[in-house]
């Protein structure tokens, strides 16, 4: 972290890390002496200063250092290896099985560290040495160092196993020439050294907690603590929803609906209910008062159908009316209403029925042949006359016939209006003649058909361009007459 972290010294980080790899905590510990170790935020570092401090039997800065070394980095096993044998060391052997179960969580398979903390944990409780000796042969063969050679070799002592003692002392002596435990390996082989002082010494029974004491530091130990039990120990899941084996899943069933009132007609019954629907078993006063509704439902039909009946006959031809505008009387349609067995689907059907009676009549009208018939004939010069209806043959309901059909489609449009004003001026003519009017005189004046036509068909590009196309042949057939007649 540069050459300071946060106030403490690079130097004394430094050495610090050198005095412990080496073991020479005595060292280490003059060093951290006067120093805010927590100014620093690398957890690694705060571990070597617990390790120190732990070493020299001074528990309360060891347990804050590796506690606060332990927040920063919850998975770090080495800081947990730490706090398992500093609370060994104390006496609170459940803490150290805590985290001896955090420790092995969060291990590798082949983690030597779980096998170390075994013994430890094993010594504490005075279990048989012979117990002992099978847990330490297994580590120190898959990963071997001259701290636990030692502990092998004051094992093999305390068993009266001398010649494996000495043997493991030889081999301490041979490849750890520079570790202090190599003189003690050959205090041990001369029977200069004391067993009893052997490297792990751990308290008889359960120390009880100093609540006073560690306070500040039980406070934040206790709250990542429960932090680490629940990733070890996570809350069982909820199931929320069941499946079968083969992976469909059971249908819920669902609750008998109340069902639902229309505004006008009778409500959907269950006899009318579509096949395919699922049955289920029906209580017997269930069934017994649907037999009763369905009852019920048959006798209001029944009246319902001769009511539209009888309401389709009374109706005449030119005034029909539905049977939904039909009124009906105020108890009828109180009761039709608040009837709990209302059936649409019969009320659409009668309703459908006088449709198609409506229709049938309609049709039946339409099929007559139409006439236009006038009370009063108006002439020209502005006399009127009237006519009684019934007395001429002349009166006579003829059908309408527009002249427009009796002229030609491949006429000129010039020749189509020509002959459509001499149609329109005979049938006036034949008009005035069966009425015994004299003929009007009329002065016949000239048409503009250029200006008529734009008129009647509407200025636009292609009127205009037709009739541009009109005058121009008939200026060609003007001046083709001019020269023919030169």
């Amino acid at each position: 972290m540069g050459c300071y972290e946060l106030g403490i010294s690079y130097a004394v980080v430094t050495k610090v890390k050198e005095f412990t790899e080496t073991r020479q905590y005595g060292e280490a510990l003059d060093i951290l002496e006067g120093q805010d170790i927590f100014q620093s935020l690398n957890p690694q570092f705060l571990r070597c200063c617990g390790k120190v401090y732990l070493e020299n039997d001074r528990f309360y800065e060891a347990r804050e250092a590796l506690v606060r070394a332990h927040i920063m980095a919850p998975e770090g096993n080495r800081i947990i290896y730490d706090l398992v044998h500093l609370y060994l060391k104390m006496g609170y052997f459940q803490r150290a099985g805590q985290y001896y179960e955090l420790y092995a969580y969060n291990a590798v398979a082949d983690d030597i560290g779980t096998l170390y903390l075994q013994y430890m944990i094993k010594k504490a409780q005075r279990v048989d040495a012979s117990e002992l000796l099978g847990i330490l042969q297994k580590a120190c063969e898959e990963q071997y160092s001259d701290e636990w050679g030692f502990e092998l070799a004051l094992l093999y002592a305390s068993l009266g196993r001398k010649n494996e003692m000495k043997d493991e002392c030889i081999h301490i002596m041979a490849a750890f020439r520079q570790s202090p435990y190599s003189a003690l390996a050959e205090a041990l082989k001369k029977d200069e050294y004391d067993i009893s002082n052997s490297y792990f010494r751990f308290p008889i029974m359960e120390a009880e907690e100093d609540l006073e004491t560690y306070a500040s530091i039980l406070e934040i130990e206790e709250a990542q603590l429960a932090k680490d039990m629940l990733r070890v120990h996570p809350p069982e899941p909820v199931i929320l929803q069941m499946e079968d084996d083969d992976g469909t899943e059971e249908p819920v069933p669902k609750e008998k609906g109340t069902g639902f009132k229309l505004p006008f007609g009778k409500r959907h019954s269950k006899a009318a209910e579509p096949q395919g629907v699922m049955e289920h078993e029906v209580p017997a006063e269930e069934a017994e008062q649907s037999e009763i509704d369905r009852k019920i439902s048959e006798s209001f039909e029944k009246e319902e159908t001769d009511s539209s009946a009888k309401g389709i006959e009374n109706t005449g031809s030119e005034e029909t009316a539905s049977p939904v505008q039909q009124e009906k009387p105020a108890g009828e349609i109180q009761r039709v209403s608040d009837s709990p067995t209302e059936d649409v689907s019969a009320y659409i059907e009668s309703v459908m029925k006088s449709v198609a009676d409506i229709e049938a009549s309609v049709a039946e009208e339409l099929q007559k042949p139409v006439s236009f018939q006038s009370d009063t004939i108006t002439r020209p010069d502005g006399i009127e006359r009237k006519e009684e209806k019934g007395k001429s043959e002349d009166s006579e309901e003829k059908p309408y016939q527009p002249k427009l059909l009796h002229v030609e489609e491949d006429l000129s449009p010039k020749e189509r209006l020509e002959k459509l004003m001499k149609l329109i001026e005979e049938e006036r003519l034949e008009e005035e003649q069966k009425h015994g009017l004299p003929p009007v005189q009329t002065v016949p004046e000239e048409l503009d058909l250029d200006e008529y036509l734009m008129n009647l068909v509407g200025a636009s590009t292609i009127t205009q361009a037709m009739v541009k196309t009109y005058q121009d042949e008939q200026e060609q057939q003007l001046s083709g007459d001019g020269v023919g007649n030169i």
